[in-house]
């Protein structure tokens, strides 16, 4: 057994009994406070035991370093710095309290959800929810990483090769800036609350989708029935989803809905016209939101415009502005670097001959774009 799967077989058997354990955390009742002070307490050990694992696989990697890939150590170092970060917040309960003494933007983004003051249950349960959604992400990006191996790479579909390249130089990027955000982090634990209490969650499950959507160029790709119901638990709501677009512009939810019915249809066009929807919706989506009177009195740099027109890079900055704080701007900006590679993949599809995805690679690149415009929506307060 090489050292490669070594460190596999102790992240996958270490991360399903943690995953069990979790489980259970997840499923505890909080209506009282000693029901509250219960899984708090649990979800203390479960981080505790994360940390350990995360321990184990450190230990392991000092075997493999000399010839592990830049975007394995990426990972590593971020799921480590991340483990740091949120142990630092132990015991939650005080912490918890401390946020209702300090009224966090991480409170008062619940107290948007909730539409009252958040009560110590209410707090309890997001920040259950926000270290599942973290750490499960976490988890899964670090199994699908080392499932990217140099074999795979060579048994990829022929048209995909310089896409999957460009893919995972942007990954490592990405990786990088997620491990300095919890470097950030992990400096001052407390500041994880001083952020919206969707960023962090929303972050890690952008890396893992990041992560996951290189994968799935590979035609023998395999992942767990654990996994596939965690892309299930994350997937946006379509009929949320639509309700948002419908919001902005009917058409934007007709284009979204015909992108998915020709997809699943099967024409043998089904790849060039689906992309042509879903491409197409996008662009019309980033104009609505970033009117152009507003983006010129906004921005301030030349690299947001080419030959006068703001560009799809500048628009999705004008619509995070807001979101952009100092911890997670580099996240931001890699994973913008990432979907701008997305949206060079649906051009390809729509004039190409041989369209250099497969239905099936497509189908996951819209389920990843879903998401984006998901976060797009979320951010611009159309659906909440």
């Amino acid at each position: 057994m090489s050292n490669q799967e070594k460190i596999y077989q102790i992240l996958v058997e270490s991360a399903n009994s943690w995953r069990d354990q979790l489980q259970k955390t997840l499923l505890s009742s909080i209506r009282t406070p000693y029901e509250c002070e219960q899984m708090l307490n649990g979800l203390e050990k479960n981080m505790l035991v994360f940390s350990s694992i995360q321990g184990q696989i450190q230990k392991a990697l000092t075997i493999e370093s000399p010839r592990i890939l830049s975007l394995n150590k990426s990972m590593y170092d971020a799921v480590a710095e991340m483990s740091k970060s949120l142990t630092s917040n132990i015991p939650f309960d005080s912490a918890i309290k401390q946020i209702q003494k300090s009224q966090t933007e991480w409170q008062k983004s619940i107290q948007a959800t909730v539409q009252r003051t958040p009560m110590m249950s209410d707090l309890a349960e997001a920040l259950r929810r926000d270290y599942s959604y973290i750490t499960k992400s976490s988890l899964y990006a670090q199994e699908s990483i080392l499932r990217i191996t140099q074999a795979t790479a060579q048994n990829l579909v022929k048209s995909s090769e310089n896409m999957y390249d460009k893919y995972l130089e942007g990954l490592d990027q990405l990786a990088q800036s997620y491990r300095n955000f919890w470097q950030s982090i992990e400096m001052v634990p407390q500041s994880y609350f001083s952020l919206p209490h969707i960023t962090a969650p929303t972050l890690s499950k952008e890396m893992y989708l990041a992560v996951h959507q290189v994968e799935i160029l590979s035609p023998q790709v395999q992942i767990s029935t654990e996994e596939i119901s965690f892309l299930d638990e994350i997937s946006p709501d379509r009929d949320r989803l639509c309700r948002g677009l419908r919001l902005i512009d009917p058409d934007l939810e007709n284009m979204y809905l015909g992108a998915l019915d020709v997809i699943r249809s099967n024409s043998r066009d089904s790849i060039r016209q689906s992309s042509v929807s879903i491409r197409e919706l996008i662009t019309q989506l980033l104009r609505k939101l970033s009117p152009d009177e507003e983006f010129f009195n906004w921005n301030q740099e030349s690299s947001n415009i080419d030959n006068g027109r703001p560009t799809r890079k500048g628009r999705l900055r004008y619509i995070y502005r807001d979101r952009c704080s100092a911890d997670c701007i580099d996240v931001v900006e890699n994973d913008i670097a990432v979907f701008l590679e997305y949206m060079q993949a649906l051009q390809r599809c729509t004039h190409e001959t041989i369209p250099p995805l497969t239905k099936l690679q497509l189908k996951s690149l819209i389920i990843r774009l879903s998401h984006h415009i998901d976060a797009i929506l979320s951010i611009a307060g159309f659906i909440c």
